[in-house]
């Protein structure tokens, strides 16, 4: 994605329109991010998990949270 994600500093100053000219290129970025590239993601055979321990675990542990990553990104409506 070739898109100018780049985000400028906050204003340094107390300017209530340097302010909302920042945040609105804030809304813009975030707004890019979110529409992403239209691909949605479907993971099957996927069991609830949101617990791992990072020292002892297995591909398939891993694979169902990150399933279940992608489900609650759907339910939030972060992602498609």
């Amino acid at each position: 994605m070739a898109l100018p994600l780049k985000i400028a500093r906050p204003p340094r100053g107390n300017d209530p329109e340097d302010w909302k000219d920042w945040a609105e290129e804030v809304e813009r970025v975030m707004n890019l991010l979110l529409a992403g590239s239209g691909q949605t993601y479907t993971p099957t055979n996927v069991t609830t998990d949101r617990v791992f321990d990072a020292n002892a675990t297995s591909l398939d542990e891993l694979s169902d949270v990150l399933g279940t990553l992608i489900a609650d990104l759907k339910t939030a409506g972060v992602i498609d």
